[in-house]
Order: structure tokens, then sequence, then C-alpha cells
């Protein structure tokens, strides 16, 4: 996996016992890549070429990875230049700013929203078997509508259960929202536009962009679509700030390979998030965007350490506050 990140070139067997020093034959290794690639966590681009890691082969990386931490330089250089920040806001652009610069990637930053914004409303309705109608009502008083097209035809059995599902969300708050993770008996193909809809309606913190320049030189990134598409992505304060939603704040950074299902330019885009402020309350947080073969390792890092200091400097300004 390193070899593929580091290279963009597909590994071989050959490549495998060379870096690895297994005393295993070339044809044992092709056994054993061919069954990864029979799992679905390798693919092989032609005939004659070596390997390539596929989504769930990155995921099953990671789930492998320990804790990334910086090197010590990294580490105190990243803490001098948020030290010099005024004011919490200040270090969250200066967090962009340098996280960019760790990761040669882009960074988005956000504090939370302070105003609490809630779901008065949501309901579905069927348009046809492969169609749905999803529409809202915030507490501020925003509605709106959205189209949800389903790869598979559904009854109005199935349409029943979900409206029913759906109207459960009233009196959630919009910030808890996560477009991936849809509530009990509601599909991802119905939940995951709505909740995006809401999310792009409710008030959006101020959000942080740095570092785009570095997407440029990303060879992986140089199909037209998949650069212009990402650009307009990070442009666009609410669906930068919708993107931020999709991470479910955990103690440790997270990353979600795939920006967008199979189909759209960013399939092949990939975002390290991590999260920080108090407990319990609505997080402020740190995003890397890039292409799906980056470097998740330094990434992590970068994103666990700088959350870290963040954290501890949203604790400071609370307590002279008070």
């Amino acid at each position: 996996m390193r070899q593929w990140i580091a290279t963009g070139e597909p590994v071989s067997s050959a490549a495998v016992r060379a870096l690895s020093g297994l005393p295993d034959s070339p044809a044992t290794l092709r056994n054993d890549l061919a069954a990864l690639e029979s799992m679905g966590l390798l693919a092989q681009p032609h005939r004659f070429s070596g390997r390539v890691p596929t989504p769930a082969g990155y995921r099953a990386f990671l789930e492998g990875l320990p804790r990334p931490v910086l090197r010590p330089a990294d580490n105190a250089w990243l803490r001098s230049t948020l030290r010099r920040a005024r004011d919490l806001q200040a270090a969250v652009a200066a967090a962009a700013r340098a996280v960019a610069s760790l990761t040669k990637l882009a960074s988005i930053a956000s504090l939370p929203i302070t105003k609490r914004v809630e779901i008065e409303s949501a309901s579905l309705s069927r348009v046809s078997a492969e169609v749905a109608l999803a529409t809202f009502r915030l507490s501020t008083g925003q509605s709106g509508r959205v189209l949800c097209h389903l790869s598979t035809p559904a009854d109005e059995t199935r349409f029943a259960a979900w409206a029913e599902a759906l109207s459960k969300v009233a009196g959630t708050a919009v910030y808890l929202l996560s477009p991936n993770e849809a509530p009990e008996s509601l599909p991802t193909e119905v939940w995951r536009p709505l909740a995006e809809a809401m999310l792009a309606a409710a008030p959006v913190a101020e959000v942080t962009v740095e570092g785009t320049s570095h997407l440029l030189a990303c060879p992986d990134l140089r199909a037209s679509d998949t650069l212009s598409d990402l650009l307009a992505l990070v442009g666009d304060r609410s669906r930068s700030y919708a993107l931020l939603a999709r991470g479910t704040r955990t103690a440790d950074p997270q990353a979600l390979i795939g920006l967008m299902g199979a189909g759209s330019a960013l399939e092949a885009c990939s975002m390290v998030i991590g999260f920080f402020g108090p407990k319990g309350n609505e997080a402020g947080r740190l995003a890397v965007l890039g292409p799906m073969r980056m470097d998740y390792e330094r990434a992590l890092a970068a994103v666990a350490d700088t959350t870290a200091v963040l954290s501890d400097a949203w604790e400071r300004e609370v307590a002279e506050r008070d």
C-alpha cells in the first residue's frame, strides 16, 4: 500500500518480494495478490500489470494502522505557529494553513454554529417507483425540497415506512446530521440528498479553505472533471460546511474514502477529518481533502495533532472569558 501511495505505480509480486524481503516465490505472491483481488481489496488495471488498492483495500489498510503522530519537529512547528494566533478564530485559520502545508493538500476548517437550528418537519412522498420527493422545514423558517433517485424500485408500503422513519427526525439539531448516517429504516439514497439540502439551508459557520493550489499539483486530479468539481466544492461555503458535516465526531480523526458515490467525478477523492472543542457540544471541524491516493498516515497525524492544539486553545479562551 505504501509503495502504491508513494509512486502511483501498480505493485507487482516481484516488487512485493523485493520490498518485503519475504522468502515466498513470485508464484506464491501472485496467488496471494490474486486472493486479495478476489476479496475486493485489490484490482488489476491491466492483465499484465501489478495491483492497486480498491476503496475497500484502503479501508482495510487504515483499520490496521496504529495511531499516527507527526515528527517532533513538525509538531513543534505546528504548536509554535498556532500559539501566535490572537484568538480561536485566528487559530482555526492558522491551523488550516498549517495542515495544508504539512500534507501538501487542501484543508477546510470551521468553528461550530453557535445558534441551534432544528428540523421542524420532514416528509416524503412517492413520485414514482424510483423517485421520491423529500421536503423539510427548519426552525429558522427555511424550507426546501429535493428529488431522491432510487437504484431499486420501491412499492407504496416501503415508501410509507420511510416516510414514518423520516417524520421522527423532527426536533433534531441540524448540526448533528451526517449525510452518511441515515436514520434506521431509511435508505441512504433518500437520506443523503435530504440531509445535504438541510445542512445547506441552515446558517453556516465561517469556513476557512487553504491549500487549493496543492490540488493543482496532484497527478491523480488532472482529470478535468475531478479537479474542477473539487475546486467548485471547496469554493462554496455551504457545500464545504455540508461536507464537513459528513464526519461523525470521534476521539480520533477518521478517513472517508470517496467523497461521492460511483459515477461522480469525486468518487476518487477522500477526506481526513477531525474534531475539536468541548465534549458534548457542537464541535469545530478540520479536514484534509485530496485524491484517494494520499499519504493517509501523514494526513491523520497532522489532523490529530492540530485538533488537539485547537481543543487546548478553545479551553484556554473559555477559561479566560469566565
